[in-house]
């Protein structure tokens, strides 16, 4: 499936930030994003990575700072406007709706005409290996399986960036280098929790990770 709507060059958090009732979840992170690049943010649980996502995408209000795409600022912007996939740690799927109707959601909000969205959807059902689960509601799903619809939900709009919190954790390694390598077009951005526990929350890092995943991509973990 390929992911090439709304290209970028760069994307860049200038001194991003976000306070909750006075306390600092994020401060000042700067981090340029190019294309094709897989970005992980590493650190301890707390240490402010779900809360960059979420800040990325939209979902959150910065209390600081600015996010800018080939110089134009679109922290400004509303959710919907950014074109960011975003995949939620909790999965988020609607329980009353099928597989294929959960991953056709997204186009159905943006009006695609029924023949393009049964064409995407099946491609993204392919991607993820679910085809045979199509009709199924999510909770006669597995955690993994769960999280596969997620994704295929993410990219089947295909945004030119996909932000995925912990998308890998109930997925099996075949089943991530299956879609890492069959994602060709989108940049990526990884939050992942690989210290220690002892580590302070200061110690939050950014890695940038070219041709991991030959996509834009943003990802906590």
């Amino acid at each position: 499936m390929g992911l090439s709507a709304g290209a970028f060059e760069s994307l860049e958090l200038r001194g991003v930030g976000r306070s909750f009732g006075g306390r600092e979840a994020l401060a000042d992170l700067d981090l340029t994003i190019r294309a094709g690049e897989f970005i992980a943010l590493l650190g301890p649980s707390g240490c402010g990575k779900s809360t960059a996502l979420n800040s990325l995408a939209g979902l959150l209000p910065l209390t600081h700072g600015s996010i800018w795409i080939d110089g134009e600022r679109i922290d400004v912007l509303p959710s919907e406007k950014r074109d960011f996939g975003m995949v939620f740690q909790n999965y988020a799927l609607f329980p009353h709706m099928s597989v294929a109707k959960n991953i056709a959601f997204g186009l159905q909000m943006r009006r695609l005409p029924r023949a393009e969205t049964q064409r995407r959807v099946a491609e993204a059902l392919a991607l993820v290996k679910l085809e045979e689960h199509a009709k199924k509601l999510p909770g006669q799903l597995s955690g993994g399986q769960q999280q596969r619809v997620a994704i295929a939900r993410a990219v089947v709009i295909e945004p030119r960036l996909v932000l995925m919190d912990e998308p890998s954790r109930p997925c099996t390694s075949r089943t991530t280098r299956r879609r890492r390598s069959r994602s060709p077009t989108v940049s990526s951005c990884c939050a992942t929790a690989a210290c220690s526990r002892s580590a302070p929350p200061s110690s939050c890092t950014t890695t940038p990770r070219t041709g991991m995943w030959p996509t834009s991509w943003a990802t906590a973990t």
